[in-house]
């Protein structure tokens, strides 16, 4: 993902920066270079990774960020090795109403209580290592994207590529149209977010404001809106 908007990001005529950490940072020079300003959204988001294998060739995993293991059961995905991608489906361990009945909806939710199958031949633990699968290796979960003709969009994954989309279409008219904004403005696109690791670290000294474009949870605690920017 960072390698794709950096690409594109060139291709619009930008300087970027790439930092040690795997951060996008460029620069738009403005009027005004003594207050600088500053926004940031971040390109990571949830996911998942191998933990261990178990004896029935299947993946044990954990989370990449904070999410509950039950919005993982039933999806699709893809098991990204060193060399190959598996496409395979996260599934509850007692998956099957007509092997276990009640117990199916008796099982708590967490995640040792899920399990990674992938589409492959396999087994044993032996075989799974013959494909190339290791500990740590990432699991992408699929987005299952619908753009609606009355403009309503689902998808997994919006926080934060809503965010990022938003951001990248503004850049791309602002270079199109020929803008030049009032102020200096550093744009930083993050990597870690989800796993709580600093993005600030590589703001300017010279930026007084920062804007952060992200998701807004909704919850009754949180003054936040469905249908707008708060």
């Amino acid at each position: 993902m960072v390698g794709w908007t950096l690409e594109l990001l060139q291709s619009w005529g930008f300087t970027t920066e790439l930092t040690c950490r795997g951060a996008i940072k460029l620069k738009i020079p403005g009027k005004d270079s003594s207050q600088a300003r500053a926004l940031t959204t971040h390109l990571d988001t949830l996911g998942a990774m191998v933990r261990y294998f178990q004896d029935n060739s299947r993946c044990a995993l954990a989370p990449v960020g904070a999410w509950s293991s039950r919005f993982a059961e039933g999806a699709r995905v893809t098991l990204n090795t060193d060399e190959h991608e598996y496409r395979g489906t996260i599934l509850p361990l007692l998956a099957s109403g007509h092997a276990y009945n009640e117990r199916v909806d008796q099982q708590p939710v967490n995640w040792e209580q899920v399990e990674l199958r992938i589409d492959e031949y396999c087994n044993s633990f032996q075989e799974l290592e013959n494909l190339g699968v290791q500990l740590g290796d990432f699991v992408s979960i699929d987005t299952g994207t619908e753009v609606l003709e009355n403009w309503y969009i689902f998808s997994r994954h919006l926080d934060d590529k809503a965010g990022v989309a938003a951001l990248l279409n503004a850049l791309r008219l602002i270079q199109e149209e020929g803008h030049q904004l009032p102020c200096t403005t550093y744009l930083i696109l993050t990597v870690c977010e989800e796993i709580g690791d600093r993005g600030s670290a590589v703001l300017s000294q010279y930026v007084w404001e920062l804007v952060t474009i992200d998701n807004g949870v909704q919850a009754g605690t949180q003054h936040s809106r469905e249908f707008g920017v708060t």
